[in-house]
């Protein structure tokens, strides 16, 4: 059924009316129940007299305003029919209704309930200290069951009236209610337009964003309006100018952009935790000074032979861990999610049991955390905890709850650092916690987490995942807002550039090319080929790369990145006489450029213009004796003049290294080849297929991709084969 809802949703916003009328009426006879049956009636009756009217021959100026209007009837319907069918099918769906219950929803009531709760809490302030506490609890579990369940009526509610736009926009743009029950409520409208697109839940984040002063509540909605973007905005011409107006300006742009790379941050996370555990956790998992233990964690005893056996052990101890510690600040600083590993662990909690806690902003009188320890809620711990953002708020409710699980069990001096704020949280300086930024950034860690780990997460249409079902393209990423055909304008060129380079580095292929696909060249025509000529060298299409290069250079001649990628690329394809050219003019520009130089070298010797290369590498080696890159191409240039001991006396040296390269392995091997020292050339060319993960057949396309080196010194393929069969006895 959802596959006929997603092919009649196509059909409105294609357009084609008949067809979809057609395809709602083959599921409503083939179905269980009538729902919207009536709505459709109507809309076949209005489309038919229209036809009517056509096959007459009248000329009617309406025609086309009354056929918009029938499409957007149609597309409420069919989204309205869609959610009828997951409120009874779908977990997520029969889940969040059994929450919502029977709630009155209109909205004088709602008003009155929001805002009659920040009242009850400032007169609660006012009761006598030991009636307070118990006044306290009781309003807030009250108030938590309430705005839990009006959070899961309007995520599941249907398509949204003017009438209920205009009145979320102010109530949730209103100071008279609680900040905190808005950016619920705004994740809960958000939650609802994502799953399937509704012009007045787009137009109140819209307006919410546009509206509100409070920082929290306008990014929000500033994440809702963009996540819920999709292409049946086509529909309603007003929601279209309005999202071009806003986006009109350049701090909107700006954050758009801002808000692209966010995302992406998002995406790395767990390749980031991977890198973490990888090269930073066990160094600082080695220098602790705490063990734990079945009676709790405990401090390590100092060894009193350690100072006299290792006195400087401790220094180094320190100067590792912090150099660990300082390598994920810089990884946050960058915009990295740091945290998602750590915390991911610690959601299996009852609390994220419950759907709107995962969207709920942290405040310690929150009914969840009602379990936590006496000893945890005694100390300063909650309130440092509310004050500072360095942790999103799912993640913030993880470490209190799991601390609490804890506490007991911790030694006294770390029990005592609960009550120190500059020890549980020691000021970065850099980080703006108070940013529009930072506080989007925090909002994104909390939605990818929902999204990643919620129990029913599959049910729900992933921002950050790929598709939106058959109506979209199943490669396309949903978090890849500046696709939207709504940013298809040469004004947004720039941004998408910026975004394209970030994507670059990011490592992000799939996402660039969706990406320059949507570019055009006559913005910034220069940068955009630039961009591409990147991107098919990643994609290892130097053909295409090339010709990139070569645009780019008939657009700006003296254009170094475009000379170097060019250089490179013609090296790539086998053009040695147009790489050594054009590093030649590299380097009457940078004459110290030692890679330009280098580089160069190596193209003289594919041209087998040897003397010439070799001359200038006892140059470059002079002068950088301990290039390990000038070496090894100096090596190689000496191999190629038949000079095997000179260039095996290098190999030796660049064997001896710490880590030498697989090459050096090889070329080694040669020259105790051409030199008939068989044992040795066995022995190196096994290690180079140790080096290779023991492939040997790797070593048969070397000796091919070789064949010319090795048949001027004798070596016939003959020769080759029982080489290998000799590697291959070991």
């Amino acid at each position: 059924m959802e596959d006929n809802f997603n092919k009649a949703l196509q059909k409105v916003i294609d357009g084609n009316l008949g067809d979809s009328i057609r395809i709602i009426s083959d599921v409503l006879r083939n179905g269980n129940n009538r729902f919207g049956y009536d709505r459709l009636e109507s809309i076949s009756n209005d489309y038919h007299l229209m036809l009517n009217y056509l096959e007459r021959g009248y000329q009617d100026e309406q025609r086309y305003h009354l056929y918009g209007k029938l499409l957007r009837k149609m597309y409420s319907l069919i989204a309205d029919m869609e959610t009828f069918s997951n409120r009874r099918n779908v977990s997520s769906y029969v889940y969040a209704l059994q929450l919502a219950g029977n709630l009155t929803m209109s909205h004088d009531f709602v008003r009155s309930v929001l805002e009659g709760f920040v009242s009850d809490v400032a007169m609660t302030s006012l009761k006598p200290e030991d009636e307070r506490e118990s006044a306290s609890i009781e309003l807030y579990n009250r108030h938590q069951i309430f705005v839990s369940r009006l959070f899961c009526g309007i995520w599941t509610s249907f398509q949204w009236s003017r009438d209920d736009c205009e009145f979320y926009s102010d109530l949730l743009s209103s100071p008279t209610i609680d900040a905190n029950d808005a950016q619920l409520l705004i994740s809960a409208v958000m939650l609802g337009a994502i799953q399937r697109f509704d012009p007045y839940k787009f137009m109140t984040l819209l307006n919410v964003y546009r509206s509100s002063s409070d920082k929290r509540i306008r990014q929000r909605s500033f994440v809702g309006w963009v996540f819920s973007l999709h292409k049946a905005i086509s529909l309603f011409p007003e929601v279209k100018e309005m999202v071009e107006d806003t986006c009109n300006l350049k701090s909107v742009r700006r954050e758009l952009l801002e808000l692209q790379m966010q995302v992406v941050y998002c995406l790395n996370a767990e390749r980031d935790n991977e890198a973490i555990q990888r090269d930073i956790m066990p160094t600082i998992m080695k220098n602790n000074n705490f063990t734990v233990t079945r009676f709790g964690i405990i401090e390590k005893e100092e060894d009193p032979l350690q100072d006299i056996l290792h006195p400087d052990a401790e220094d180094k101890a320190m100067a590792e861990l912090e150099d660990s510690i300082n390598k994920m600040v810089e990884m946050q600083k960058a915009g990295s999610d740091i945290y998602f590993g750590g915390f991911s662990q610690m959601k299996s909690y009852p609390f994220f049991g419950t759907m709107p806690n995962w969207f709920c902003p942290f405040y310690p009188e929150h009914p969840g955390l009602s379990s936590i320890s006496k000893e945890l809620r005694e100390s300063k711990f909650l309130t440092i905890l509310f004050n500072r953002s360095y942790f999103c708020d799912s993640d913030r409710y993880s470490f209190a709850l799991a601390l609490s699980s804890v506490v007991g069990k911790l030694p006294s001096n770390m029990r005592e650092l609960l009550n120190q704020e500059d020890v549980l949280f020691p000021s970065e300086g850099t980080v703006e916690e108070h940013s529009s930024a930072h506080v989007r950034r925090m909002y994104l860690q909390d939605l990818y987490r929902f999204y990643k780990l919620f129990q029913y997460r599959n049910d729900l249409v992933n921002p950050f995942g790929k598709g939106r079902g058959s109506d979209d393209d199943k490669d396309s990423w949903n978090a890849l807002v500046f696709c939207q055909d709504i940013f298809a304008k040469d004004s947004f060129d720039d941004q998408k550039l910026k975004l394209g380079q970030f994507l670059m580095k990011q490592k992000r292929i799939e996402m660039l090319s969706q990406l320059l696909a949507t570019i055009t060249p006559q913005s910034n025509p220069l940068d955009l080929y630039l961009l591409k000529a990147y991107f098919y060298m990643y994609q290892g299409k130097n053909a295409e790369a090339h010709d990139c290069f070569e645009h780019v250079l008939t657009l700006d001649s003296a254009h170094e990145r475009a000379k170097k990628g060019l250089s490179r690329v013609c090296m790539l394809l086998g053009k040695y006489n147009e790489a050594e050219r054009w590093y030649a003019e590299l380097l009457r520009s940078y004459p110290e450029n030692r890679n330009y130089e280098l580089n160069r070298s190596v193209a003289l010797l594919k041209l087998e213009r040897v003397d010439e290369a070799v001359e200038v590498l006892y140059k470059l080696n002079y002068n950088y004796p301990d290039d390990d890159n000038v070496s090894r191409v100096l090596a190689w240039g000496l191999l190629c003049k038949d000079k095997f001991t000179a260039a095996n006396k290098i190999y030796n040296t660049l064997l001896s290294c710490e880590k030498p390269a697989k090459e050096d392995y090889i070329n080694a091997g040669y020259c105790h080849w051409f030199l008939h020292e068989m044992e040795e050339a066995v022995s190196l060319f096994r290690a180079y297929r140790d080096n290779a993960g023991g492939d040997v057949w790797e070593l048969e396309s070397v000796f091919l991709e070789d064949k010319v080196l090795l048949e001027r010194n004798g070596i016939t393929k003959i020769d080759r084969h029982l080489m290998l069969d000799l590697i291959l006895q070991n």
